[in-house]
């Protein structure tokens, strides 16, 4: 056998290799960018598993810069969002005020978020807007509103452009999304490279 052919044997022990490690049945591959739920970060994969000899896959930022490494427990790909078809969301948005530009990023996000409900079939019962800067979105008017429908269980689903919508502290956004995942609310990201994978407050 020549040196470097890859054989059925050696494929599916690659694959049984990836089952064992992640636990999810995927594979991510290198240059494959993958959603950190434990960072909640996208990351390019550089080096997997079997390239370094441990249970983490390497990654580094989109566009370069830090790099870091994460269990494929962690990582999310590919992960399906048909099963809310037909689902009733809100649509929170929250933009900075900036002279001029506010109006128009306001658009653009909420134009966003309603052709990634239409894509999935999900009916948005309220568009929420709130302006950026408070860190705590226990402290804003908008996101109150959003946790009230969460409870009152009037929507299944949240859509947020990205993670830092939510807020840019982790720990406050992890602490919102557990407490919606409590009342049975999914969040999912509207931003094309996170729309695919749904967000998990780990």
């Amino acid at each position: 056998m020549s040196e470097g052919r890859r054989t059925p044997q050696d494929s599916r022990r690659r694959h049984s290799m990836a089952d064992d490690v992640t636990g999810l049945g995927c594979e991510p591959q290198r240059g494959d960018l993958v959603y950190d739920t434990g960072k909640h970060r996208v990351g390019v994969v550089t080096a997997l598993p079997e390239d370094t000899g441990t249970t983490t896959y390497q990654l580094s930022a989109e566009g370069g810069g830090g790099g870091w490494t994460a269990p494929a427990v962690r990582l999310t790909f590919s992960a399906t969002v048909s099963n809310d078809s037909g689902s009733s969301a809100v649509l929170y948005v929250c933009v900075e005020r900036s002279p001029g530009a506010h109006a128009l990023a306001e658009e653009r996000a909420v134009q966003e978020g309603r052709a990634f409900a239409q894509q999935r079939a999900l009916r948005i019962l309220a568009e929420i807007a709130d302006p950026c800067g408070e860190p705590d979105p226990g402290s804003r008017g908008g996101w109150l509103r959003v946790r009230a429908l969460a409870e009152g269980g009037g929507v299944s689903v949240a859509i947020v452009r990205w993670p830092s919508v939510i807020s840019a502290d982790p720990d406050l956004r992890r602490a919102e999304m557990v407490r919606l995942q409590g009342h049975g609310v999914r969040v999912l990201f509207s931003w094309a490279p996170l729309s695919a994978w749904q967000a998990v407050g780990r």
